[in-house]
């Protein structure tokens, strides 16, 4: 028994995704790093990402040292 992929099934879930990532991520610059992270774990859940804490911190503080 092997595995069919539908390609037209695959290229819809990719336009999805990058319909869902591509818009960019508002950073607040001002405020508390942990109001910062939620609010824009919030904005990610809302498009249908899992955030990641890591990344989503990381990026808060690369945005405000100016990077």
């Amino acid at each position: 028994m092997g595995v069919e992929f539908n390609d037209r099934e695959i290229e819809r879930m990719l336009k999805d995704v990058e319909k869902k990532v591509s818009k960019p991520v508002d950073v607040p610059t001002t405020g508390s790093e942990a109001a910062a992270v939620r609010k824009i774990k919030d904005e990610l859940k809302r498009r249908g990402v899992t955030p990641n804490d890591a990344e989503i911190k990381k990026m808060v503080r690369d945005n405000r040292k100016g990077k």
